[in-house]
Parts: structure tokens; C-alpha cells; sequence
């Protein structure tokens, strides 16, 4: 939403958005792929669905050739004074804890 049209609304419309914005939604939207997969899993093995974890190598060799991504970003980061590497590692360990949290 746009800044200036954000501020604009009451606050109680302001709160109410942001009950359900932020991290409230990513962790809503998260928790509904961990339960699709949940559905998901006993029809995989019902149906003979064979499986294949992607080999540590593959994911080596997978985020090798993506690296670009975060150097991108780790670099725009830097121009608005952004501590990039902090923020990183702040968003991969919360990512982890949210993951653990979620697991059946």
C-alpha cells in the first residue's frame, strides 16, 4: 500500500491492516504449505508417488549459480545503509526457527 495513503486512514483501519499484513501473513501463507504438504504426503506414498530428496551436492551446485541473487541484493542493501550481511542472517535464522515451529 502507499505510504502516504496508509497514513491517511484511522488508526483503527491502520491496525486492523496491519493485523493481518507483515509477518501475520507470511506466517499464515507459510503454515498453508506446510499443511498442503502435510495432505499431500500420505496421497504420495498411497499412490506410489516415488520421491526424490535433492542430493546435498545438486543444492551445493544449485546455490552456486544463484548466488547473483543475494549478491544483487546484498548490494542495493549496502547503498541504503543497510547492514546486508546482519539482515541476511537475521532473515535465514528466523526463516529456520519459523520452519522448525512448523513442522508436524
Amino acid at each position: 500500500m502507499n505510504e502516504k495513503k496508509y497514513e491517511s486512514l484511522a488508526p483503527e483501519d491502520r491496525a486492523v491492516i496491519d493485523k493481518v499484513s507483515y509477518e501475520n501473513l507470511a506466517r499464515f501463507a507459510a503454515q498453508g504449505f506446510v499443511d498442503q504438504d502435510n495432505l499431500a504426503d500420505p496421497l504420495v506414498a498411497q499412490n506410489g508417488i516415488h520421491v526424490h530428496q535433492a542430493s546435498p551436492e545438486f543444492m551445493h551446485e544449485l546455490q552456486a549459480k544463484v548466488g547473483f541473487y543475494k549478491d544483487n541484493w546484498s548490494a542495493a542493501a549496502k547503498e541504503r545503509q543497510i547492514d546486508a550481511e546482519g539482515a541476511y542472517q537475521y532473515y535465514v535464522t528466523t526463516a529456520q526457527e519459523v520452519a522448525s515451529a512448523m513442522k508436524p
